[in-house]
């Protein structure tokens, strides 16, 4: 229970607290909008120094509908999600392992690379399909209700097509083995990016730049 604990609350931490970040940094602190700003023109809350964050209260920006019960619902089941893997690598239910006794090459390649990969083609093909006409009017079309996403925005998203995004993205620890420190670099780095992906923030990285919602007539790994 302790680890299921943990889980939940370092979820919940680093979620609300890069969100706030990026919310303080860019939306609030910031001028020169274009410079920075996915879709600069459709921006309605540059300035607003009045934070969001779900489960405390609604934005000065239009709210969508219901958007402070389902990012909550979304936020919550994000941090539960991790503290229900949390307990199970506790208790010895998945495929991590703490000990150094594989070759590194195997920790590498498998231990780094196939959670990386895995997670690309299932987020894909899972991305895809929500926006068949069917799933997208039904589940999808949601998270696109917001054309320039800000912080916190990414959480508007319809639970069950949440879940399965939360469903692959801690696959990997119980489909083949991995170290866990390999487990957290992946997991660090994919949850970073994810909530780079939908901060609406222009940002350009050595390796990466976000880009997610620049465009409409695209289809990406990223929801």
């Amino acid at each position: 229970m302790l680890w299921f604990v943990f889980g939940t609350c370092l979820v919940l931490v680093y979620y609300i607290s890069m969100s706030l970040w990026l919310q303080w940094n860019y939306y609030v602190r910031s001028n020169n909008v274009s410079s920075w700003k996915i879709q600069s023109n459709v921006t309605v809350s540059i300035g607003d120094s009045n934070p969001w964050v779900p489960l405390f209260g609604l934005k000065k920006r239009p709210a969508a509908p219901m958007q402070n019960l389902i990012c909550t619902i979304n936020l919550l089941n994000a941090a539960l999600f991790g503290g229900v893997v949390a307990e199970l690598i506790a208790r010895g239910k998945s495929r991590v392992y703490f000990e150094w006794d594989l070759d590194r090459v195997y920790f590498w390649s498998v231990g780094l690379l196939f959670p990386s990969l895995f997670q690309g083609m299932a987020e894909y093909y899972w991305h895809r399909l929500m926006h068949r006409a069917w799933f997208y009017r039904t589940f999808h079309k949601l998270h696109h209700y917001h054309k320039s996403p800000e912080p916190f925005d990414d959480m508007y998203t319809h639970p069950l097509e949440q879940f399965g995004y939360y469903f692959i993205f801690y696959s990997p620890a119980f489909l083949v083995p991995v170290h866990i420190s390999s487990l957290l670099l992946y997991l660090a780095i994919h949850g970073i990016t994810g909530v780079l992906d939908h901060s609406g923030v222009d940002l350009q990285l050595p390796f990466y730049r976000v880009r997610d919602h620049g465009r409409i007539d695209c289809c990406r790994d990223r929801p």
